[in-house]
């Protein structure tokens, strides 16, 4: 049950909450426009070396950290107490010992921990509660175990027993009154996870970009510094290149995996993965660049450490139990065994976060325990949605579906749902998941040091566990804030919409996406403090023993008024907080004034993010608009302007003469700029004409412009949102369930399909038709192109219907002119066991004599979890209109497709690739050929050249042609040339 979730399949430093603030702030009295040097001291008497870390922060609320309501872990419950697995067992096997894990039914309460700020007392505090109360609780039932003969393993995170016994033995502890419950130690296989080398490396993995973290490490330089992240998975390769350093143990002496590393099986006393997939859940949170210099993970500054609950492709909840227990107190390596060595367990040095991209089907609760224990000690846990979703709604898996879990989707590199990501909802009604990451065809590290592609919410979830790393690293005061960090990642995402399964069209979140797409860059913009007025120094080495001064800078430039003004400065030392309240009263002065600028982009005029100076002195952030406020000295100054991507610029600006100023930057990207001309005219046959596109390249890199043109069978336009045709007078089909209809279909005429003229068709009880005679239904419905059509197939609305169960397959000719298929609330087909009726729909494939085919729909409300709109020609020549993972949904919107000769034998474009230096101009050759016209096709050819282009601003420039083109003037009949208009002699 327990498996992974993919398909196929930190400085060493501990930053914890803010704690209790000084109660006398430190004051400063400084006048407006003035750059002021100033100190903090820092006592370190008494401590060793070591490194501080100094953050800016707003001052914390007045309102005090209330307990949790009463906070005691679930275990889970069976009718009996004795899980029927177990009980199943012993049917086939009575007297075999089975593992048993037997729950307590006396939990902990850990309601206080959420009043406790300070990282290390408050893991130290949840430790000490569970591991007592364990001690207490457990000793008699352990005594009378024992007293029997039986070995017993205790454990602390959720009170409970590893015992092996038989039925009898299990009968007997159901009947004592301190136990709960007694579940099977389940083993589960996993589906054979599969890999593709990657052998186009980028100089960031395709996710990354996708979240926006280069640019939280360009604009912020945070890339998840002073966090520790986990798995629990597989195993990880330590000796991985993107890898060793990130890890914990990692020093330039050598490993140290105390701490570091468990392995509950004891194979491995390092860092070790036999299967790959927890080195490349990893890779995606903490890697660095791989061999060919792709960076690989989303917070490659946070450091690793790592639980093997997996033995390669199965995982049993006992090793998941012992690694959620190892990870809240991690231990030295192998002294559970080994009682030579003592485990000394460290609350101090459990992680910040932990991956979890493992999960089984159904909607098991039986690991809520352990996630409401990691929630206590302030871990914050990431799970995997699952795999489920090839076969729909109500596909969450467990873990990933329980009440307490952060859950994530796999997107694709389109933004669109992977088909296998698992949807909800649960059977209580929640929406699942909560967002979505980057999950298909995903680089990451593998066992061997080479980077493989997989796919799977087990690819999400890293993402999402690495943006919470970015976000503490770039706020302290989010660390161990649960709550917080999670509404902060979901209300900055970028908002995705499905109704697939049950939601409207506009619900946020959905059962499909979630709240949306994780995005790095807004949920650290959120996240992150900007005292404008306050510069600080990263981070500084205090000598052991001593008193030091912190430097800091009060710049009231950069306030508007005279006044005051608060703000705190939290030092990080280890596993301590000291915060230090800062209060500036700014006065007026004479000669100054108000100075307002913004940072625009030399292209398109939009704000600019970015780092403003004035003169040498420190300098400000703009807001994401590119906007900024200063007070300055009326005189003349300079003004010096950074932004990630873009050219530095400078500027003066006389405040005498204006208050004012905007700063254009140039971003140091290829700016592609085409001419384009109006494709739009008539060819005789055979006539050749060409058309120049000039392009340019205004930007500071070379430009590469590579031509495509896509094929197409069809001209497919939006069509007058008319009412569905009356069938009444044709004939009614009787289909059943999957079925294709016995006889073809006479169109009453010839018509022009898909390259020939056509008089027949073959109709399926799932949407669609086809010209070719087939045998097979294909319920199992897709987005275009489709491997399970047959060719030359129109799809209305191509889904796994049911004519069985209600409403009215019709078909024939209203007119001379017309053939209609008509679909008359035909219900989706659905399991018999679902009570609520089946959603029905209604629609119309029409075809005329003239070639024009048209999809009509009537409203189409609650679509299905699976679908598909479009043209199949051959497996490698489809045209979409809309599909399950489109964003768009139906409505009444019709369409008219008209066939066409294929772009290909009258459009090409020369040459095949260009580069352009910059501030340089190149000529691309449009070529249009009079061939490819069809005798009984009147209207004109539209075809599409795409130039795709690395300007990261506009990577797809589309030119369209519209072409008349004139049929030959002459017919071959049996290797004979007929000449249609022959001169005669004079």
């Amino acid at each position: 049950m327990w498996r992974f979730l993919s398909i196929g399949l930190l400085i060493f430093s501990l930053l914890p909450s803010v704690s209790a603030q000084t109660t006398q702030p430190v004051q400063f009295i400084v006048p407006i426009a003035s750059v002021t040097n100033s100190g903090l001291n820092f006592d370190n008497r008494g401590q060793p070396q070591r490194t501080i870390k100094l953050y800016e922060a707003w001052p914390a609320s007045q309102t005090q950290r209330q307990p949790n309501p009463a906070l005691r872990v679930h275990v889970p419950s069976f009718a009996q107490k004795i899980d029927p697995n177990l009980l199943s067992n012993w049917r086939k096997a009575a007297n075999q010992p089975q593992t048993m894990l037997v729950f307590l039914a006396d939990q902990a309460d850990l309601s206080q921990a959420s009043t406790i700020s300070d990282w290390a007392e408050r893991g130290d505090y949840v430790y000490k509660i569970l591991t007592e109360h364990a001690q207490q609780s457990q000793a008699p039932l352990i005594d009378k175990l024992r007293a029997q003969g039986v070995t017993v393993q205790s454990l602390w995170i959720v009170n409970s027993l590893i015992i092996e016994g038989d039925q009898q033995l299990a009968l007997d502890l159901a009947q004592q009154p301190a136990v709960a419950s007694i579940a099977a130690n389940q083993t589960w296989n996993n589906p054979h996870l599969t890999t593709i080398p990657a052998t186009d490396p980028e100089n960031f993995a395709w996710g990354l970009t996708a979240v926006n973290a280069p640019q939280v490490w360009g604009d912020w330089g945070v890339r998840g510094q002073g966090i520790v992240v986990a798995n629990i998975d597989t195993g990880v390769t330590v000796s991985h290149t993107a890898l060793l350093k990130n890890y914990r143990g990692w020093s330039a002496n050598g490993l140290s995996n105390d701490y570091n590393w468990f392995d509950p099986t004891y194979q491995y006393r390092l860092p070790t993965d036999p299967a790959g997939h927890g080195t490349h859940t990893m890779g995606s949170m903490a890697g660095a660049n791989d061999r060919q210099g792709m960076a690989l993970g989303v917070a490659p500054a946070t450091r690793w450490i790592a639980a093997r609950a997996c033995d390669v492709w199965t995982c049993n909840e006992a090793a998941l139990m012992r690694s959620a227990q190892w990870m809240l107190a991690p231990t030295r390596v192998g002294c559970e065994r080994n009682q030579q060595i003592a485990c000394d367990p460290r609350p101090d040095l459990r992680p910040h976060i932990i991956n979890n991209s493992w999960g089984g089907s159904g909607e098991s609760t039986w690991y809520s325990g352990y996630i409401s224990a990691w929630d206590a000690a302030g871990i914050m846990s990431v799970f995997a949605a699952g795999n489920l979703g090839s076969d729909g709604c109500r596909t969450s898996a467990a873990p990933g579906n329980n009440p307490n879990v952060f859950s994530v989707g796999a997107v694709d590199s389109n933004n669109l749902i992977a088909e296998f990501s698992s949807r909800g909802p649960t059977s209580d009604g929640r929406t699942n998941p909560d967002l979505s990451g980057p999950g298909v065809r995903v680089p990451s590290a593998w066992p061997d040091g080479s980077t493989a592609l997989m796919n799977g919410t087990s690819m999400a979830a890293p993402h999402v566990s690495g943006i919470a790393a970015l976000i503490w690293s770039a706020n302290p005061q989010y660390i161990g804030n649960l709550a917080a960090t999670q509404a902060l990642l979901t209300d900055t995402t970028v908002p995705r919409y499905s109704a697939q399964c049950g939601d409207s069209a506009t619900a946020r979140p959905n059962n499909v996406y979630g709240w949306g797409s994780v995005d790095a860059y807004a949920a650290v913009s959120a996240a992150r403090v900007d005292v404008a007025w306050l510069n600080l120094p990263e981070q500084l080495v205090v000598p052991a023993n001593a008193q030091i001064t912190i430097p800091i800078t009060l710049d009231t430039r950069q306030v508007s008024v005279a006044g005051t003004y608060r703000a705190n400065v939290l030092i990080v030392a280890g596993a301590s907080t000291s915060t230090i309240e800062l209060e500036l009263v700014v006065q007026a002065a004479p000669n100054t004034s108000q100075f307002t600028g913004q940072l625009v982009d030399f292209w398109h005029g939009r704000g600019v993010y970015g780092r403003v100076s004035v003169g040498n002195g420190p300098s400000v952030y703009t807001d994401q608009s590119g906007r900024y406020t200063m007070t300055l000295t009326i005189d003349s100054h300079q003004l010096n302007a950074q932004a990630n991507g873009y050219h530095p610029n400078s500027a003066s600006v006389d405040l005498a003469l204006q208050t004012t100023k905007l700063v254009t930057m140039t971003p140091d990207i290829p700016h592609v700029q085409a001419e384009i001309p109006v494709i739009s005219t008539t060819l005789t046959f055979a006539e050749q004409r060409t058309i120049p596109i000039t392009l340019s390249n205004l930007g500071t890199q070379p430009l590469t412009i590579k031509p495509q043109i896509p094929n197409q069978d069809w001209q497919i336009t939006p069509a007058p949102s008319v009412g569905l045709y009356a069938t009444n007078g044709l004939a009614e089909l009787k289909l059943k369930d999957d079925q294709i209809y016995t006889d073809a279909l006479d169109l009453g005429f010839h018509a022009p399909l898909f390259g020939k003229l056509a008089n027949k068709l073959y109709l399926s009880s799932n949407g669609w038709v086809s010209l070719n005679q087939t045998g097979f239904s294909a319920p199992s419905s897709n987005c275009f192109p489709a491997n399970n059509l047959p060719n030359a197939t129109f799809a209305a609305f191509w889904t796994d219907l049911d004519p069985s169960k209600g409403g009215i397959i019709r078909a024939g000719n209203i007119d001379p002119e017309t053939f209609v298929a008509s679909f008359e609330n035909v219900p989706l087909w659905q399991d018999e066991n679902i009570v609520t009726p089946a959603p029905t729909y209604s629609f119309q494939i029409i075809i005329k004599r003239s070639g024009l085919v048209e999809y009509r729909y009537a409203a189409m409300n609650s679509v299905p979890s699976k679908w598909g709109i479009g043209t199949h020609s051959t497996t490698s020549l489809a045209q979409a209109i809309g599909c399950h993972q489109s964003h768009e949904y139906l409505t009444t919107q019709n369409w008219h497709l008209r066939n066409q000769a294929t772009s290909a034998q009258w459009l090409s474009v020369e040459p095949s690739t260009l580069t352009i230096a910059p501030n340089q101009q190149a000529i691309m050759q449009v070529q249009l050929k009079g061939f490819g016209a069809m005798a009984w096709v009147q209207h004109p050819a539209l075809g599409v050249v795409q130039l795709n282009t690395n300007d990261p601003r506009q990577t797809q420039i589309a030119v369209s042609a519209h072409v008349g083109l004139q049929t030959a003037p002459y017919q071959t009949y049996a290797n004979t040339i007929v000449i249609s208009n022959p001169l005669a002699d004079p």
